[in-house]
């Protein structure tokens, strides 16, 4: 597993940006090494999966982690399931058992707390050739501290769910379990360890698909 330089190396942190993924990837095309956070306080046109719009208020969780030739191309649509896996992983820690058995992951890319979304991952990659490596951005929204009200899905925050931490403080936990799971990647480990795990936290994928 490859080392990440101190955390507060590796952040660039946004009053404001329009997409802290589309941010991380001109940081990456300027040079950011692996491991670089891009992460805002506000996002003014966050984006899910299939180009949905991401509501995104000052106290939520609006992150970025670019990842560069550290992993195998032929893993890299594993980064979403093990970038579900870190993330409850870094959910748990900060609840400190507060969550144990609310939480579980959803398929293709959310993570709900009792039953209700929570936060989403959008994983962004760009292949440079095969002797270069890939880049990939992974981008992470949680609702720390607010969560919409719609008729188009059930939402919460983990404030509702009785946790209250800000972005800045979440954010070394979820760092550390980012790099514990990308690194299992790099290193070779078997990808469907993660895969496996992710299935764990998934009850509904054996019966019926997430």
């Amino acid at each position: 597993m490859i080392a990440w330089p101190p955390l507060d190396t590796r952040i660039v942190h946004l009053t404001e940006t329009g997409s802290t993924n589309t941010r991380a990837l001109e940081r990456a095309d300027e040079g950011a090494i692996s491991g670089t956070w891009v992460i805002a306080d506000r996002q003014s046109a966050g984006r899910g999966r299939s180009g949905r719009s991401w509501v995104s208020p000052a106290g939520n969780l609006h992150a970025s982690l670019i990842l560069r030739d550290v992993f195998p191309l032929e893993r890299a649509a594993q980064l979403a399931l093990v970038s579900g896996v870190a993330l409850h992983a870094a959910l748990s820690g900060a609840g400190a058992g507060q969550l144990s058995g609310r939480l579980e992951l959803k398929w293709p890319n959310d993570v709900l707390l009792e039953r209700r979304k929570l936060g989403g991952i959008l994983v962004e990659s760009s292949v440079s050739g095969r002797d270069r490596g890939a880049l990939a951005v992974i981008g992470i929204g949680l609702n720390l501290a607010h969560h919409p009200e719609t008729p188009a899905f059930a939402a919460t925050s983990l404030g509702a769910g009785g946790v209250n931490v800000a972005p800045m403080n979440f954010l070394p936990s979820l760092d550390a379990s980012m790099h514990r799971v990308t690194g299992s990647i790099s290193c070779g480990r078997p990808g469907s360890n993660g895969a496996f795990r992710w299935e764990r936290l998934c009850p509904s994928i054996r019966a019926r698909g997430c």
